[in-house]
């Protein structure tokens, strides 16, 4: 008798530890899944093929360069494209969208801290280029795998299934989206990101983080910031994710806030890009 209450309480210990892993594992399995099925209903809307591009700025303070707060920024849009190869697998691909701008610019309260950015990044410029060069992807996964994938490619993940968030209006550059708001913790840091309600695609969202560097006997206080904001996608989801606003101002009438002709001539001018990718694949197949 002396083992038995020990015993049944390392028992009911052990039983209490697996109910908690089982819920765990459960909980992931289900988000997975849900995830998956996003992806699902977005290929079905798309024709099987997804295409996403996001204006993507990454901004970071340098507080003590040359003495001075100096600030820069490196913006570029990256698009992300999901291709259904028949039933079971997805092709992935990422990449800057061909042909659009990098923007930079820097900013401080004076000269020498401008002297001291470009000092420094002329010292750096590997450096410099591996952080801020957008990766390019290409691989073919099975179904099952594809929304990770897509996750993984930036600092947020760019498609979540919404659970019990409540939805409400989103304001993107100058239109409106019905969404939900997801805190954020990830290797890259911490953050906030928005999804539509409907698919669960990331319309905005942004992660910082707060570090210490030293270098030689200067010690720097870095503040990194990345920022994602929906720029481009397929015509399908704009014209299905984009509401109207009434304003305020107007009696009974309606705007909607991205003009469907904007929408198209983005979508086109995505399309345009594909077929002449796949026009220079076929060339050099041949």
């Amino acid at each position: 008798m002396v083992w038995t209450i020990p015993l049944i309480k390392l028992a009911s210990t052990v039983l209490v530890l697996l109910s908690v892993l089982s819920v765990a594992s459960l909980s992931l399995l289900s988000t997975s899944f849900a995830q998956s099925q996003a992806l699902e209903r977005l290929l079905e809307m798309t024709k099987e093929d997804l295409v996403l591009t996001y204006k993507v700025v990454r901004t970071v303070y340098v507080s003590n360069l040359s003495g001075r707060l100096v600030t820069y920024s490196v913006g570029q849009e990256y698009m992300v494209r999901a291709r259904a190869l028949g039933k079971s697998h997805v092709i992935v691909e990422a990449y800057r969208f061909p042909e659009s701008l990098i923007e930079v610019s820097v900013s401080s309260n004076d000269w020498i801290g401008i002297g001291g950015f470009m000092y420094w990044a002329a010292r750096n410029y590997t450096d410099f280029l591996v952080k801020h060069v957008l990766t390019d992807y290409n691989q073919t996964v099975d179904r099952s795998l594809a929304v990770d994938l897509i996750n993984s490619l930036t600092a947020v993940p760019l498609i979540r299934e919404r659970t019990t968030q409540s939805c409400f209006s989103v304001s993107i550059a100058n239109a409106y989206i019905n969404g939900f708001e997801v805190s954020m913790i990830t290797e890259g840091g911490s953050g906030v990101a928005y999804y539509d309600c409907k698919y669960g695609i990331l319309v905005k969202g942004n992660i910082s983080r707060l570090t210490q560097q030293t270098v030689g006997n200067t010690a720097y206080v870095v503040r990194d910031m990345v920022r994602l904001e929906l720029y481009r996608a397929n015509t399908e989801i704009l014209n299905d994710i984009v509401f109207k606003e009434q304003l305020t101002d107007m009696h009974g009438v309606w705007v909607l806030i991205i003009p469907v002709v904007a929408v198209l001539i983005a979508s086109t001018l995505i399309l345009y890009r594909l077929i002449q990718a796949r026009r220079r694949s076929s060339g050099t197949t041949g």
